[in-house]
């Protein structure tokens, strides 16, 4: 029996359905209902919200009317509260920021315990979805809305560009090299991590390019959601070589996942 509409290709012995006309993506209505989801993103800092240093460069990517709730794991913590929370020797340590700008050393293990808490407070505000701004390792971590957790995008990015490369990592602390050093291992053929902080004055951050540069690496990734644009420019300025923002390629995510229409 003959298909409707179709043409019949003899050579090949198959029937060919000719092209049809669509309607344009504008044009397209969205199902009952999604159209009225709350485009609220949660964002969580390790450190104390809210992040004025981090958010301003990211929500360019988010598109229009989007609603960002911040929490911090340290907002309404005493100094004496906070400096109990340091890492005890041998334990791995998070870089944050506190609200004033300064740069703080919380215990891994402690942020990992408390951030269930933050994410279903953010669940119960009717997020659309939630963001960690930190690009650390928090296994088993869940939520009931999309989790986005820097370090996952992070390294799977690095990893299909860098399998065969020699591997840049600049992370906060000189804590934290031997740390990176392991974790980024298995993305790239050879790895340097080297420590400069995007909280201080930039001469760090300078040394620490320089230091890229000479061991000549191939390609950098700025291992911590507190470097900002110009941090990127500035090793991309010494090393001379192409340079990962996690806090960029986080945003350029997020905007995926609330279908962001492109920058003119």
């Amino acid at each position: 029996m003959p298909f409707p509409d179709s043409e019949v290709d003899e050579a090949m012995g198959l029937r060919v359905m000719p092209a049809r006309e669509f309607a344009p993506a504008s044009a397209v209505k969205p199902l009952p209902g999604l159209a009225d989801q709350p485009r609220r993103i949660g964002a969580i800092t390790i450190g104390q919200s809210p992040r004025a240093d981090v958010i301003p460069e990211m929500t360019p990517f988010f598109g229009q009317d989007v609603d960002i709730v911040e929490r911090g794991l340290l907002d309404g913590r005493s100094a004496p509260e906070i400096q109990a929370m340091k890492p005890p020797p041998g334990e791995a340590v998070l870089v944050s920021r506190l609200r004033d700008g300064t740069e703080v050393s919380i215990s891994a293990g402690w942020a990992r315990e408390a951030l269930p808490a933050a994410i279903a407070e953010l669940e119960e505000l009717g997020c659309y979805l939630i963001v960690l701004l930190c690009t650390g390792e928090f296994p088993g971590l869940s939520s009931r809305i999309p989790l986005v957790l820097p370090q996952r995008l992070l390294f799977h990015t690095v990893s299909a560009l860098a399998r065969e490369l020699h591997l840049g990592v600049i992370v906060p602390s000189p804590l934290q090299i031997s740390g990176a050093t392991a974790r980024w291992r298995p993305a790239a053929a050879r790895v340097t991590a080297v420590s400069g902080s995007p909280y201080g004055e930039g001469r760090e951050l300078d040394a620490a390019a320089r230091r890229l540069a000479v061991e000549g690496v191939d390609i950098v990734v700025l291992d911590c959601m507190g470097h900002a644009m110009r941090h990127r420019a500035l090793v991309q300025g010494v090393v001379g070589r192409p340079v990962i923002l996690a806090r960029t390629l986080v945003a350029r995510v997020l905007g995926e996942l609330l279908g962001a229409a492109p920058t003119p």
